[in-house]
């Protein structure tokens, strides 16, 4: 079986991700590459939904294999043809 569009793109996604961020990202860095608020971000962890490592009451750091989980889970299916 062949991998779907979906699956194709979010690897894709996958694999610039841990080019780009081979090491935790800020919470600016991953609002910034994801075309997100900081303010959603915090949401997103305050909710459960992704993981972040708490340096400090200000300070978020996120891992790439984490913000992927996080990325895949948002993805959804497209119509079927």
């Amino acid at each position: 079986m062949y991998p779907s569009k979906k699956e194709r793109a979010l690897s894709q996604l996958a694999e610039k991700l841990h080019i780009a961020f081979p090491r935790p990202m800020s919470k600016t860095e991953l609002a910034a590459y994801v075309d997100v608020s900081e303010r959603f971000l915090e949401n997103e962890v305050k909710a459960g939904r992704l993981r972040a490592i708490k340096l400090s009451t200000r300070a978020l750091r996120f891992m790439p294999k984490d913000v992927e989980s996080w990325l895949n889970s948002k993805a959804t299916e497209g119509a079927p043809a």
